[in-house]
């Protein structure tokens, strides 16, 4: 049986615009609209969800939990934040044996740094500097959140 949208009737193309319109009601546009920047040289992957606003705008930044992936964390944030900023999601670089990754007890925050300017410099002009980021942990990403350094607390 071949079922199209492109099929004549009018009954048809009713269903199929009903279809349409729950297809963008459960997967957002803004949800689509991102960038995988891989692992190179030593540098986290990133992905990217640009604002869906016209003009430059703020970066938000997502942490992921332990054994996550920035997809399945980001995915939850997309929508609200790309109406008025970046979604910026580093992933982290110790690979867990079911999966996924965590963030590293050292040089935590060097390493996201440099994931975000990497994003910033693949949205370009779009990103407002001056307007400062936003920082979202999850699970372990917001206990291993940027400045804080492991060996503080054994100190």
């Amino acid at each position: 049986m071949n079922l199209s949208c492109a099929r004549p009737g009018r009954a048809w193309a009713k269903l199929c615009a009903q279809l349409a319109f729950v297809a963008v009601l459960l997967f957002p546009i803004a949800a689509r609209a991102l960038t995988e920047l891989p692992e190179e040289d030593g540098e986290l992957a990133v992905v990217v969800y640009p604002a869906t606003s016209p003009g430059p705008r703020a970066v938000t930044v997502v942490l992921h939990g332990m054994c996550g992936e920035p997809l399945n964390t980001c995915a939850h944030f997309a929508e609200p934040v790309t109406k008025r900023a970046h979604l910026v999601c580093p992933r982290a670089n110790r690979r867990c044996d079911g999966g996924g990754a965590s963030w590293p007890q050292q040089r935590f925050a060097e390493a996201i740094e440099r994931a975000v300017l990497r994003a910033e410099a693949q949205l370009g002009e779009l990103v407002d500097r001056a307007a400062g980021r936003t920082l979202i942990g999850y699970s372990l990403g917001a206990y291993r959140r940027v400045g804080h350094d492991a060996r503080s607390d054994a100190a």
